[in-house]
C-alpha cells in the first residue's frame, strides 16, 4: 500500500523493520525480511531435502514474483 501512496505523491510516515514472526504450527520464528532467510527457517523447520524447500525455491523463481519486484521498483522512482 505504502508504494500506491507514494507513486501519487501522498507522504506517509512509514516503519520500517527488517525482522518478522513466521507462525507456523512447529513453532514460532522470528526471520529477517527477504527470501533467502526464510528458505534458511524452512530449512531448520523441515529439515534438508524436504519438499518444501524446492517448493519455495519454485516459487521465487515464479514469472509473477519477478513481476511483481518490477512494479515495486517502478513505483518508488
Amino acid at each position: 500500500m505504502a508504494h500506491v501512496l507514494q507513486a501519487i505523491g501522498e507522504e506517509l510516515d512509514l516503519v520500517k523493520y527488517d525482522t518478522w514472526n513466521v507462525l507456523v504450527p512447529e513453532g514460532d520464528f522470528l526471520t529477517r525480511v527477504g527470501k533467502d532467510n526464510f528458505e534458511t527457517v524452512l530449512t531448520k523447520i523441515k529439515g534438508e531435502g524436504h519438499p518444501a524447500i524446492q517448493e519455495w525455491r519454485d516459487l521465487q523463481g515464479h514469472p509473477a514474483i519477478h513481476e511483481w519486484r518490477d512494479l515495486q521498483v517502478r513505483l518508488i522512482r
